[in-house]
């Protein structure tokens, strides 16, 4: 069949995926396979004063409990944000942009709700769940805030003590001097003030994840849905795991939506291959709708501020935007891009002018 431009290209996946043949990471199974829960923090920010799991280990179907100093006893390594290696990103003082590192799980302190603070494996699932509910974490409550245009104020509490002021980096675009100038010679200054309201992706499929391991050769395999499979392997093998990247297999199976949340690594990931290597079994993880909006990477929310300067018959002058966008407390694998690539385009929506605006965009 012939196509043209203009022409749209018939589907040819559809009648597979209606009629029952697609396969998921959930419809996987291995022998001897572990079912994975993770007991999640109710807290946005709280230090983590002590865990006890010992009536949790002794419940029915147990295989093993894992907590942040299992975790770091192993030599486990962080998720890496290679988005920040992409471009050179600065703080207000000049100072290299703050990456705040990530733990797959936490040990002292939590800084979201449905941050990972123990990871239970056991016969099955229900098991695991009843298991982690016997597991006493005690919390000592912070102050949090999650407004972006309250957390860079005075006296806001830090979610990192090593960025202060919760500015990761600023980013500028755009000749400041000849906007400033537009503006002061400017017959008319209109602005609006909106917000990006932060939105939570609701795939089809929620997010699962089945890790193996090999004793006899020492490669992992995991099985997850995601839109960057040869970086992901990449990152976990190179960054987390410490192995050389032909160590590790990733197969990407049918995904039942993505919209952008699936091109990130998530501490499940590579959690369900190290403890498959700590248990000698394949271990799988499924998260369910609830958990899903407390764990999976949320988009936007973000504050503008937009001021355009205009002489008196109506040309545009400048065009001067500010903007304030929530990354929380962690970076996902290309944070930082959205914040600050539509900048550069902002001249472009406007409508026809004689004059090309300046743009000053941070």
């Amino acid at each position: 069949m012939k196509f043209g431009v203009g022409q749209s290209v018939p589907r040819v996946e559809d009648k597979r995926l209606l009629t029952g043949g697609g396969r998921y990471t959930d419809d996987y199974v291995m022998e001897g396979m572990a079912a994975a829960f993770f007991l999640r923090s109710p807290h946005a920010h709280a230090r983590i004063k002590s865990i006890n799991a010992e009536r949790a280990r002794l419940s029915p179907g147990v295989v093993a409990i894992f907590t942040g100093a299992d975790v770091a006893a192993s030599g486990l390594d962080k998720i890496p944000c290679p988005g920040m290696n992409m471009v050179s990103l600065k703080r207000v003082d000049g100072s290299p942009a703050f990456n705040p590192p990530r733990e797959v799980i936490t040990a002292d302190r939590v800084r979201h709700v449905g941050d990972i603070v123990a990871m239970v494996i056991a016969e099955r699932l229900n098991q695991a769940k009843d298991a982690a509910e016997l597991i006493k974490v005690d919390y000592e409550p912070l102050p949090s805030v999650t407004d972006p245009s309250l957390a860079s104020q005075a006296g806001a509490p830090a979610v990192w003590d090593e960025c202060a002021d919760n500015v990761a980096y600023l980013q500028k675009v755009g000749n400041a001097a000849a906007v400033d100038a537009a503006f002061a010679n400017a017959a008319h200054v209109v602005s609006y003030t909106w917000r990006n309201t932060r939105i939570a992706q609701s795939p089809m499929e929620p997010r699962s994840a089945l890790g193996s391991y090999n004793n006899h050769d020492g490669r992992y395999t995991l099985i997850f849905g995601t839109q960057i499979p040869h970086d992901t392997c990449r990152w976990i093998a190179s960054f987390i795991l410490k192995v050389p990247a032909n160590r590790v297999r990733l197969i990407s199976p049918d995904m039942g939506g993505a919209f952008g949340m699936r091109a990130t690594v998530y501490p499940e990931m590579p959690l369900v291959l190290w403890a498959a290597k700590m248990v000698g079994r394949p271990v799988k993880w499924t998260g369910d709708r609830s958990e899903a909006f407390l764990s999976d990477d949320h988009g936007r929310d973000a504050s503008f501020k937009v001021e355009l300067a205009l002489d008196a018959a109506g040309i545009f002058l400048g065009l001067r935007v500010r903007s304030a966008c929530a990354l929380g407390a962690y970076f996902s694998a290309f944070a930082p891009f959205p914040t600050f690539t539509n900048m550069g385009r902002l001249p472009a929506s406007t409508v026809r002018r004689r004059s090309a605006p300046r743009l000053r965009a941070r």
